[in-house]
Order: structure tokens, then C-alpha cells, then sequence
């Protein structure tokens, strides 16, 4: 786990702040078209507020 821990941590250090918002809302995007949710989240709401 550590391992991917560090990978992730290497690929994100290259993006910025908003980048990496931005690659959240599209990631979130990606998982409500195949139907799978954080939890917590309603479809339709990902990523506001």
C-alpha cells in the first residue's frame, strides 16, 4: 500500500492546485458514468459544494 501511496504522491507532484481539482471533478465524472459513487454522494452532485 505504501508503494502506491508514494506512486500516487509522485504523479499528483507534478499537477497543480487547480489541476488537480480539476482531475478530481473529471475522475468523479468518470465514476457517476459507470455508476459508481463516492459515498455519500448523490448523481448529479459530484464535486459541488
Amino acid at each position: 500500500m505504501a508503494g502506491h501511496l508514494g506512486n500516487e504522491e509522485s504523479l499528483l507532484a507534478a499537477l497543480g492546485r487547480d489541476e488537480r481539482a480539476d482531475l478530481a471533478r473529471l475522475l468523479r465524472t468518470l465514476l457517476a458514468g459507470l455508476g459508481d459513487l463516492p459515498p455519500g454522494e448523490a448523481p448529479g452532485t459530484a464535486g459541488r459544494g
